[in-house]
């Protein structure tokens, strides 16, 4: 079953998103140790076509995730 995240960030985290991208990016690589396969992921961007405002993650599992 494909599930779709949605995540929208609060004001003023850029910081925090820039901190821990590498070890996020690791646990990622690791969803297939979990029987998760992230079909996609990636940054939402602002209007201004730069800035980083949430993210979207489409994964595929075979059991409810929460």
């Amino acid at each position: 079953m494909l599930y779709v995240v949605h995540a929208i960030d609060k004001t003023g985290v850029l910081p925090t998103r820039a901190k821990h991208y590498r070890d996020h990016r690791i646990h990622l690589d690791k969803a297939a140790d979990l029987n998760v396969d992230v079909a996609t992921a990636g940054t939402l961007i602002a209007d201004d076509g730069e800035t980083p405002v949430g993210s979207i993650f489409v994964v595929d599992g075979g059991y409810t995730l929460w």
